[in-house]
């Protein structure tokens, strides 16, 4: 045992030790975080079997321990504390505390995001350059409008968000996103005419929705041209 372990290390190191055995594990890792409403907890174990299990319950007495260790790590930390972190190997009766600061924490997060909003900017160009600019055209957009009033519907019909879509509904043309295969109109036309010339100024590029922040929306099953001529039955040219 580590000479340097506290007190109260010691005794939720002997609590770790009867968690991790009676849940058959002989090591693993238990994580918490410290949140304005609840202290997270997280424990994995290393099975027996090979695999790796959740271990619980955290009984009460367990949880007073790791809660006094927590007040330890945060009274010796300036600007509190990111996360604790406890590595168990009770083959070696090894433990290991780790924890960061919540300024860590922030820098951390921040950095994350400003790398996650870089990987958007990429993407979004590269679909700004890779997608069609060209129109669909008057030609193509009437046989689409004549199609939807037929009956025939551009939509997806699977589990969850299915992209954009086009319908003809109560007279109306309607485009809009579609969810478990039921367009929820964002925009409508009462005329034929209308709707012909909007969708004939329309792109693959156009509908791609890159003016939405999500970047999940972007391209994602979003109205093309070889879906449109999918509609209407007719073959998927090279050059407009």
């Amino acid at each position: 045992m580590n000479p340097d372990f506290t007190p109260t290390q010691i005794r939720l190191n002997e609590a770790l030790t009867e968690l991790f055995t009676s849940s058959e594990c002989w090591g693993g890792r238990l994580q918490m975080q410290p949140t304005p409403q609840d202290l997270i907890y997280d424990a994995r174990g290393h099975h027996q079997s090979g695999q790796e299990i959740a271990v619980y319950p955290f009984t009460l007495p367990q949880q007073a321990l790791l809660q006094a260790l927590l007040r330890q790590y945060a009274a010796e930390t300036p600007g509190g504390i990111g996360f604790l972190a406890i590595a168990v190997n009770l083959r070696q009766s090894n433990f290991t505390y780790e924890h960061t600061t919540a300024i860590e924490e922030a820098h951390a997060e921040a950095a994350e995001a400003a790398a996650q909003a870089e990987r958007n900017r990429a993407y979004r160009e590269r679909l700004r350059w890779g997608l069609s600019p060209a129109p669909f055209g008057p030609e193509l957009a009437a046989q689409v409008a004549e199609a939807l009033a037929q009956g025939r519907r551009l939509s997806y019909g699977h589990p969850a968000y299915c992209g954009m879509g086009l319908d003809f509904v109560d007279g109306h043309y309607c485009y809009g996103p579609v969810w478990e295969g039921g367009l929820e109109p964002e925009r409508t036309f009462s005329d034929r005419a209308g709707f012909v010339a909007w969708l004939a100024q329309q792109s693959d590029l156009s509908l791609a929705l890159l003016e939405y922040e999500d970047p999940t929306l972007w391209n994602n099953q979003t109205v093309t041209r070889a879906r449109l001529r999918e509609l209407v039955g007719a073959p998927l040219l090279l050059q407009q």
